[in-house]
This record gives structure tokens, sequence and C-alpha cells, in this order.
């Protein structure tokens, strides 16, 4: 099997939507939905549920998910090594980072990491912040780059950067033309806004809930 393919399906996992996968992987969500087909055919069962609930893994694709994060897990310790010992050595640093700040903040970093640091084997993996914890805790990862990172004894967490949270809108809304926004205004206002789990989300939905707003 393809690792490109079992990494397309593991970010449709990881990220319950076709079009974000698609973006992650820098490929069409015709391409995901081609890849996805394979899958099923090859093993002859349907892996992912699609309904008005959105995109979950069956039983049978949740245990696709878990062996094919192992596999992948194995084979990039292979390709560290291996590259490593072709380095004459420098070791190797695994990044995890969520796809916001990986994509769009944190290239910069890592091509003037890779100049400054040319045999160290830079492995940056792109996922959520609940697996970036995990793999932490569990020592598959060495840095992780997430927005409000839980507190954990075993975890130190030290700021990187610091960005303002801002209302996006159509131009006719009436707060469009504003420099500032108060919570109070959003008040019974249909309301788009990143899935539950993410970290963000529940730190808008608290901001949103110590100011007595409930948004649409």
């Amino acid at each position: 099997m393809d690792t490109k393919v079992m990494k397309t399906f593991c970010d449709l996992v990881d990220m319950a939507s076709f079009v974000r996968a698609a973006d992650a992987r820098n490929i069409t969500q015709s391409a995901v939905s081609q890849q996805l087909a394979k899958l099923e055919a090859m093993f002859s069962t349907q892996l992912i549920n699609r309904g008005g609930g959105g995109v979950a893994p069956t039983e049978a694709g949740m245990a696709l998910y878990e062996a094919a994060r192992d596999v992948l897990g194995r084979y990039e310790r292979m390709f560290e090594e291996v590259r490593t010992a072709a380095l004459g050595g420098g070791g190797a640093l695994r990044v995890g980072t969520i796809y916001s700040v990986g994509l769009y903040l944190l290239q910069p970093y890592i091509r003037k990491f890779i100049r400054a640091y040319p045999t160290i084997n830079l492995m940056v993996e792109y996922t959520d912040a609940a697996r970036i914890m995990q793999d932490l805790l569990a020592g598959e990862m060495d840095l992780g780059v997430v927005a409000y990172p839980e507190r954990h004894r075993a975890l130190q967490s030290i700021p990187f950067t610091k960005e303002q949270l801002v209302v996006v809108c159509a131009p006719g809304n009436p707060v469009a033309k504003r420099r500032r926004v108060l919570p109070q205004e959003l008040a019974g206002r249909r309301f788009v806004a990143l899935s539950p789990p993410v970290p963000t989300r529940r730190h808008i939905d608290r901001a949103l809930r110590r100011a007595g707003v409930a948004v649409e």
C-alpha cells in the first residue's frame, strides 16, 4: 500500500473533512475520494461513513487508521535512521504542528532551521492538537506547536507568538466597517466556527459564555 494513500486516509479521519484532507495533501477533493474508493475496494468493506453528521470512520476504518498510523511511524523512523547514518550523524528533530500554524506561520522558521543545521533531519508532521499532545507524552515527538496548549506536568510550554482573533464577515454586515467588535454585538448572529474539539474553538466558546453571548 502506498504511504501517500495511508497519509491521506489518516488526514481524512483526523480532520473529518474531504476538503481539509485534500488541502493538507495538496490534492483535489476528487483525488481523496478516489484514494478512499481504492482502499475500500482493497479491503472489500466501507471504511468511512458519510452522513449528515459529517465524516467518521467505521469500525473497520478505525482499525485501518490505527494500523496505518503505526506503519507510517515505523516508516518515518526508518527513513530518519537511514538519513542520519548517511549524513554521518547529526540526529533528528520530530516536530508536530497544527495545520493553521504549520502551513502559514512556521515555514520561514523551518527554512531558517534547515539552513542553520543542515545535518539535522527535521521531520514535520501536520496534525491536530490532541494527536500532538498524545505523541509528545508517548515520546513520538520532540516538539509540538499548538494553540492554547493543555497544561501537563510532563510537558513544558514556551510562548511562540501571539495572534489576534478577528471577526470575518461579509462587506454588507453591520459590523464590517468597525475597527473593534464587542462580543455582545455577535449575539444571535449566525456564526461559522471551528469544530468543537479544536482548542481555539473552545477558547472562543469560553469567551462568549463569559460575555453572556449566544450565537447561532
